[in-house]
């Protein structure tokens, strides 16, 4: 059995960039020989999204947070919700979200790639995005009142067969009306509760186990 997810192959061309899912297993050590720091958050399923560096102490309340600063890995902590990476690789800023489903109809996938806009000077179309393991359309099901505000938020597409919901396409169509084109955002289709083998997933193990979803830039 696996013990991590690698979604790498969206990485820069110039293999400044790091970026993984990990499961049941966090070889932090073998990391820290990389990194001189890794930040946590504290994640309260809303829409903050704040600036880090080595200097942060302690886990600030959020649920993104973004850097221009390498060998500082941003965490986050999943187990169906959309672990979202962006990176802007021409200015080498990078951003993680924590989108469940009430981040995503706080538009938090794209209020960070704005946070990196106004910040550091990002445009959306110098930016690659990943969206890691999440829970898929198959198996999320909600409430057909949910259903229906996700429909006014993002449109028709992201609903199937009345309750179920398609979660990563609702954070990618954050990202295209910002002006990142499709192409540059790619999605994992591994379901975290159809793979109980490969993913925690609170919807179908009712787990306290999460997954670490990680990005960090590579001093050069």
């Amino acid at each position: 059995m696996p013990n991590h997810y690698q979604s790498a192959s969206w990485a820069s061309p110039t293999n400044n960039l790091i970026t993984l899912t990990t499961y049941r297993y966090f070889d932090r050590q073998k990391l820290g020989d990389i990194l001189s720091k890794i930040v946590f958050c504290q994640q309260i399923h809303g829409d903050r999204v704040i600036q880090v560096s080595h200097e942060l102490t302690g886990r600030p309340r959020a649920d993104a947070m973004i850097t221009d600063q390498a060998n500082l890995g941003l965490a986050i902590l999943t187990a169906d919700c959309v672990p979202v990476f962006i990176h802007d690789q021409k200015r080498s800023i990078i951003g993680i979200a924590h989108a469940g489903w009430r981040g995503t109809i706080a538009h938090i996938a794209s209020k960070t790639l704005l946070k990196m806009g106004k910040n550091f000077g990002t445009l959306p179309l110098d930016c690659q995005a990943h969206f890691g393991p999440s829970i898929q359309k198959c198996c999320y099901q909600v409430s057909e009142h949910l259903a229906d505000r996700f429909v006014d938020n993002f449109g028709e597409s992201v609903r199937i067969n009345r309750k179920f919901l398609d979660l990563p396409t609702a954070n990618k169509i954050q990202l295209q009306r910002q002006g990142m084109s499709n192409k540059a955002i790619s999605m994992a289709t591994d379901c975290t509760a159809c793979c109980p083998e490969l993913f925690y997933s609170y919807r179908s193990e009712s787990t306290d186990g999460r997954m670490i979803s990680l990005i960090a830039l590579r001093a050069t």
